[in-house]
């Protein structure tokens, strides 16, 4: 009678787990059947923002389904992230974020979440690099002269970045690293403000966006030196990469990433990943995302998820080694 009971039981479980698969199978089949929401850690009217919604677009007409972007800024995209990674793994939360996603948790002591483990990737979608900059009026034109100026005069030089710990921050730091440089490091609270000091004349250097660079350079106010990532900037095709150069942990380029919590099935993935290469493809697409100086760069799951996981393990040592907490 109780070999019975045991016997009964063990096929009930095994028909619920059953169940269970099945119906699982069928949800990842029948995906999307509502509308899905993309968490962006930063406020309306960013790049980050503008390059959600484009794709937005697009994706809700070829998933048919709407696409809702909700903006989650704050905590250095810390709170956006952690709405995402809390979410239901069923591929109707998802996280458009930047690289910050492997640097922001180890500028905490206790971050919530591991970039690598607590997340699916689903795929890269466009990369930007980052751009050493001067002062139009200063004369100097390449990373050297840069740095033989501020040799010459110890202890004068400052240089910005857009904030404490930021992509800007770190590279500088390996740049000076490198240069055995003596000047000082100025966190501001955004690009902008950097951007007002430089051509001020109060800080010898900036290292800022792609997008943000751009227009100075071009009118001849600021001086590009030299770019982040593995190749040059197609809209600065003349300014030499750091990796060029000859200089080491400058060459990862900072990418815009679709992301969803860890657990996520892998049909969902594929038909996500698979929309947002055809977004990338779409004329109209490109054409507004160019407009944003940012590079379409596609990767699915499989390649990107190598990249998130190289990233992390270089930003969190850099930030060991520069030793910078933000709480």
């Amino acid at each position: 009678m109780q070999a019975g009971r045991l016997s009964f039981s063990l096929c009930a479980a095994v028909l619920l787990a059953c169940a269970g698969l099945f119906s699982s199978l069928s949800a990842s089949a029948d995906y999307p059947d509502k509308p899905i929401r993309v968490i962006v850690p930063f406020p309306p009217g960013g790049a980050t923002d503008s390059l959600a919604r484009v794709l937005g677009d697009f994706m809700s007409r070829d998933l048919g389904q709407p696409i809702v972007i909700d903006n989650r800024s704050g905590a250095g995209t810390m709170i956006g992230s952690e709405a995402a990674v809390n979410a239901r793994p069923d591929g109707y939360t998802l996280l458009l974020t930047i690289s910050s996603l492997v640097q922001a948790p180890h500028l905490l002591s206790n971050p919530p979440f591991d970039p690598v483990e607590d997340f699916t990737p689903v795929a890269q979608l466009v990369t930007t690099p980052l751009v050493l900059t001067v002062l139009g009026e200063s004369g100097i034109e390449t990373p050297q002269q840069l740095v033989q100026k501020v040799k010459s005069e110890p202890g004068r030089h400052v240089y910005g970045s857009y904030g404490a710990g930021s992509s800007g921050h770190l590279y500088m730091h390996a740049f000076t690293e490198q240069t055995g440089l003596d000047w000082v490091h100025v966190p501001y609270r955004g690009e902008a403000p950097s951007v007002t000091d430089l051509l001020g004349g109060q800080i010898t250097g900036v290292i800022m966006s792609g997008v943000g660079a751009l227009p100075h350079v071009r009118s001849g106010r600021m001086n590009a030196l030299a770019v982040t990532g593995p190749y040059r900037m197609p809209a600065m095709p003349d300014v030499p990469t750091f990796k060029e150069l000859g200089y080491e942990r400058m060459d990862n380029r900072g990418w815009f990433g679709l992301f969803g919590p860890k657990g996520v099935p892998a049909e969902v993935v594929q038909r996500l990943s698979d929309s947002a290469t055809k977004a990338l493809a779409d004329p109209e697409v490109v054409q507004r995302i160019e407009n944003l100086s940012l590079i379409i760069d596609p990767l699915p799951a499989a390649e990107f998820a190598p990249i998130v996981k190289r990233d992390n393990d270089i930003w969190s040592a850099i930030i060991k080694e520069v030793g910078v907490k933000l709480d």
